[in-house]
């Protein structure tokens, strides 16, 4: 005869479980300090076109010395915005072919949501002057 199995031997289940105790975690909550925003902004590529230009306008302003996140492929709009709150953005410049053309692009604040239009000389002043809206 073999033996009985261990769960239909006890009348209790068995549970597994996890615990890091409540004064550890307070401990650690309290060393914690906000995080500076890791972007200055994201650049949006609406289209190919305007994702293949926010590559060399992703170095003309990092060498203005922003930091500035861009996708590594093309992605939907509703992606891309995601992500900008991923990294911390502060504000996300809209880069399309219509933009392009106008030589002007939309730069969205994403603390206050206000939207204004600039053109690329303009781009570092806007975020600079935006000011610290994330406890940067």
């Amino acid at each position: 005869m073999g033996a009985t199995p261990l769960h239909q031997r006890c009348s209790a289940r068995l549970w597994i479980g996890f615990a890091a105790g409540m004064e550890r975690l307070v401990l650690v909550m309290g060393k914690a300090e906000a995080r500076p925003a890791e972007s200055d902004l994201l650049l949006v590529g609406l289209g190919d076109t305007g994702f293949r230009a926010s590559v060399g306008l992703a170095r003309t302003l990092r060498a203005r010395g922003l930091r500035v996140a861009m996708p590594l492929t093309e992605r939907p709009l509703g992606a891309q915005m995601k992500r900008a709150e991923r990294v911390g953005a502060r504000f996300a410049l809209f880069v399309g072919e219509a933009e392009l053309a106008r030589g002007r692009f939309g730069l969205k604040n994403l603390t206050t949501g206000e939207q204004i239009e600039v053109d690329e000389a303009g781009i570092e002043a806007a975020v600079r002057e935006g000011g610290d809206d994330r406890g940067r």
